[in-house]
C-alpha cells in the first residue's frame, strides 16, 4: 500500500445549538433535578439522558421535556450517575440539536434503620444439620432471610432460607463439609427497613461414616494412544462401581462417569498424548452407608501421537512497548505451528478473552489499569477434515498493567501527558473542551501502534474544570482535568 494522507470534511452546520449551563440540584437519596438554560425561541422540547455510571456502560434512559429542567426520581442511593441534554427545534434539516456536555452526580447515601443482626452461633453440628442463631433484632423486626452455601471455588450461589424468629435449623447438609453463613433483617416496608447482611461466619459438618469401604489398589494398565485399562480392589459384597476420569487441564475438565460391576474396566476414545486422572466408588447396598467415598485420585498419560504431533509452547513473557499505555506484547517460544491461539483474563475472575496470531507474539490492546492478568498459548498444528487439532493450553504466565490515567490531575504547570491506546497505527483528534462543551483546544496526531503518551500544551488554560475527549482510537473516553493556577 501507499503512503497513508488524511482530510477533514468541511465543518458541520446546526441551526440547533447544543443546550449549555447545565447543573444538577436538589439531589437527594432517591432524586435529583436537573436543568440548563433554555435555548433560543423556536426550541420546543428536550429530550434528557441519564444512566448510573457503571462498567461495562449501562444503556441511556431517556426523558422527555418542553422546560429547561427535570426532576428525577426513584434513583438509588448513594449512586454516581452522568446526564446530557438535547434540543428540538423544528422538523427540518438540523433542527436537532447534537447532545451537550455529559456531567455527573452523586446521589445522597443511603440510611437504614434496620441493624444488621449480630452474636452469630452455629450449634447442634451433625453429619448433615446445623442449627444457626443469633440475637433478636431490637424493635419491630418481622423476619430474618439466612443465606447459607458450602465454601467452594469457584463460589456456589447462596441458599435463601426465611424465618420469623433469631434461629433455624438447616437440614439435607453435606457431610464434612465447610460451609458458610450470614443473617439479614426484614424491619418493615419503609425506605431502609430491610438491614444489610450480617457478618459471615463458617462451619464443618461432622465427617461422614460409611460402612461401604472405598475401593483401594487402583492401577492402569494396557496404555494405548487412545485407551487404558483401569482396575482396583473392592471389598466383598459390593453390588457396582462407579468410575470417574478426566484429562488434567486448568481450569479443571468436568468428571466422565462409568459404571461397571466388575473391578476392572477398559476406556476407549482417549487422546493421544494426554494426561489423565480417575477414581472409583463402590455401592454396596441401598442402607444408609452403603455408598463408600471415592478412592484417591491416580493419574496416567496415554501415548504419544504418532501424527500430528502439537507441541505445547513454553517460554512465555510479556514486555512493555514505550509507552503503552493499557496494552502488553505477549511473545513465546515458536514451535512450528500454523497459528497459536492466546487467552487472557483479569487474575481470579472466570472469563476468558481469545484472540489468534499467525506468528509467535501478540500486541494485547484494552487492558484494564493497575491489574493482574494470567494468560496462557495453545498452538493450532493443522486441520483435518475441517476440524482443528491443537496442543494443551501452556502453563499459565502473569502480568500487571500500570495505572494510566491524565498525568499530572490535577494539573498546575505548562502541560499534561494523555495516554492514547490504538492496537494499529492510527490518526486521533484529542479535544480539550471547557465545562459548557466548548472546545479550548486541539491537537492531531499519527499515534504509533499499542499508542503512546501525548503532551499536551495547557500553559493558556485557565483554572477550572475540563473534559478531554481522544477521537479515532481504540477506547474512545472521555476524562476529566482539573487545573489549578
Amino acid at each position: 500500500y501507499s503512503a497513508i494522507v488524511d482530510f477533514t470534511t468541511a465543518a458541520c452546520t446546526v441551526t440547533c445549538p447544543a443546550p449549555t449551563g447545565l447543573h444538577t440540584t436538589s439531589i437527594t437519596a432517591t432524586g435529583a433535578t436537573l436543568t440548563w438554560l433554555a435555548n433560543p425561541a423556536g426550541t420546543f422540547a428536550y429530550v434528557v439522558q441519564y444512566r448510573p455510571i457503571t462498567n461495562p456502560e449501562s444503556p441511556w434512559i431517556n426523558v422527555t421535556t418542553q422546560t429547561a429542567s427535570i426532576t428525577l426520581t426513584n434513583l438509588a442511593c448513594g449512586k454516581h450517575y452522568q446526564w446530557h441534554v438535547a434540543a428540538y427545534c423544528g422538523t427540518a434539516t438540523g433542527s436537532i440539536s447534537p447532545y451537550s456536555v455529559t456531567i455527573d452526580f452523586t446521589t445522597g447515601p443511603c440510611t437504614t434503620n434496620c441493624l444488621a443482626p449480630v452474636g452469630l452461633h452455629t450449634t447442634n453440628i451433625t453429619t448433615t444439620a446445623a442449627t444457626l442463631t443469633w440475637l433478636a433484632n431490637p424493635g419491630a423486626t418481622l423476619a430474618y432471610v439466612v443465606q447459607y452455601r458450602p465454601i467452594t471455588n469457584p463460589e456456589s450461589a447462596w441458599i435463601n432460607v426465611t424465618t420469623q424468629t433469631a434461629s433455624v435449623t438447616l437440614t439435607n447438609l453435606a457431610c464434612g463439609t465447610h460451609y458458610q453463613w450470614h443473617v439479614a433483617a426484614y424491619c418493615g416496608t419503609a425506605i431502609g427497613s430491610i438491614s444489610p447482611y450480617s457478618i459471615t461466619i463458617d462451619f464443618t459438618t461432622a465427617p461422614c461414616t460409611s460402612t461401604c469401604p472405598a475401593p483401594v489398589g487402583l492401577t492402569t494398565g494396557n496404555i494405548t494412544t487412545t485407551g487404558a485399562t483401569l482396575s482396583w480392589v473392592g471389598a466383598v459384597g459390593t453390588l457396582a462401581y462407579i468410575v470417574q476420569y478426566r484429562p488434567l487441564l486448568n481450569p479443571a475438565a468436568a468428571w466422565i462417569n462409568v459404571t461397571t460391576q466388575s473391578p476392572s474396566i477398559t476406556l476407549t476414545n482417549l487422546t493421544c498424548g494426554t494426561h489423565y486422572q480417575w477414581h472409583v466408588q463402590a455401592y454396596c447396598g441401598t442402607a444408609t452407608g452403603s455408598i463408600s467415598p471415592y478412592s484417591i485420585t491416580v493419574d496416567f498419560t496415554t501415548l504419544p501421537c504418532t501424527t500430528n504431533v502439537c507441541q505445547v509452547p513454553t517460554g512465555l513473557t510479556s514486555s512493555v512497548l514505550t509507552p503503552t499505555p493499557g496494552s502488553r506484547l505477549l511473545s513465546w517460544n515458536s514451535t512450528g505451528a500454523l497459528a497459536y491461539y492466546i487467552r487472557y483474563r483479569v487474575t481470579n475472575t472466570a472469563t476468558w478473552t481469545t484472540t489468534v496470531s499467525t506468528t509467535n507474539s501478540k500486541l494485547i490492546t484494552g487492558l484494564q489499569s493497575s491489574s493482574n492478568y494470567e494468560w496462557q498459548v495453545q498452538a493450532v498444528c493443522s486441520t483435518n477434515a475441517g476440524t482443528v487439532i491443537t496442543s494443551a493450553w501452556s502453563q499459565p504466565a502473569n502480568f500487571e498493567t500500570p495505572f494510566r490515567a491524565i498525568f499530572p490531575n490535577p494539573a498546575s504547570g505548562r502541560s499534561i501527558q494523555v495516554p492514547v491506546v490504538t492496537e494499529n497505527e492510527a490518526r486521533v483528534s484529542i479535544v480539550i473542551s471547557d465545562q459548557v462543551g466548548k472546545a479550548v483546544k486541539t491537537i492531531n496526531k499519527t499515534i504509533a501502534p499499542g499508542g503512546e503518551y501525548v503532551d499536551l500544551d495547557i500553559a493558556n488554560l485557565n483554572a477550572g474544570v475540563y473534559f478531554i475527549l481522544i477521537r479515532g482510537t481504540d477506547n474512545n473516553k472521555v476524562q476529566k482535568l482539573f487545573i489549578t493556577r
